[in-house]
């Protein structure tokens, strides 16, 4: 079970890199969603197969959602400023902060894999929940942090109740949505995805 968390792991924090660098929304929304997928088998023991389940499908109609809104607006979306190298490194250095309680003998209920990804995610969600303009990428920073938050949840206290499953598919489906309607506002205003852009005097003409 335990190299089972680890690989699960290291899927989530490479589709994660590739969210948040990739420039074609697409690709993006192919690593996000793979991303949150992934994250809900990070649990030592399983969850409820149908609670399980129920995440794993959040996770997917998440990810459709985002799909269709990049079809109907704009699939070009800005990647990260410093590039997939220096996410992934920073991805890895968090990972690795991540392991060091278990590298101490820290007493936790869950898995060293959770708290390692739920750190990668956090910082990989900073830069777009922080500095991005553009609908989507908010929108994915907002889905990698509640991931991330998850993981480290799950890494502290153990496995999540059906319960908390079931709020995390909600959570992550709500957030979806809304990256949805911000987006498509947002093209329909300044004919791309960046928020808060008016329409200039050619434009209204």
């Amino acid at each position: 079970m335990e190299l089972l968390g680890f690989g699960a792991a290291i899927v989530v924090v490479a589709s994660a890199v590739l969210a948040v660098s990739a420039r074609d929304a697409r690709a993006g929304i192919v690593g996000l969603t793979l991303a949150s997928a992934a994250a809900a088998v990070i649990a030592d023991p399983l969850p409820d197969a149908i609670a399980l389940a129920f995440r794993v499908v959040a996770a997917l109609f998440a990810g459709f959602l985002l799909w269709v809104t990049v079809r109907e607006t704009d699939t070009r979306t800005g990647s990260t400023a410093l590039g997939w190298p220096a996410e992934a490194m920073a991805a890895g250095a968090a990972f690795a902060i991540g392991l060091a309680p278990s590298l101490l003998e820290t007493d936790r209920a869950g898995p060293d894999a959770a708290l390692a990804a739920g750190f990668a995610l956090i910082i990989l969600a900073v830069v777009p929940v922080v500095f991005a303009r553009d609908a989507f990428r908010l929108g994915m920073g907002l889905l990698l942090l509640l991931d991330g938050a998850a993981l480290l949840r799950v890494g502290i206290a153990g496995t999540p109740t059906p319960l908390e499953q079931l709020t995390l598919g909600i959570l992550a489906i709500g957030v979806a949505g809304a990256t949805a309607v911000v987006a498509i506002n947002a093209f329909a205003v300044s004919g791309t995805l960046e928020v808060g852009i008016a329409p200039g005097p050619e434009d209204e003409r």
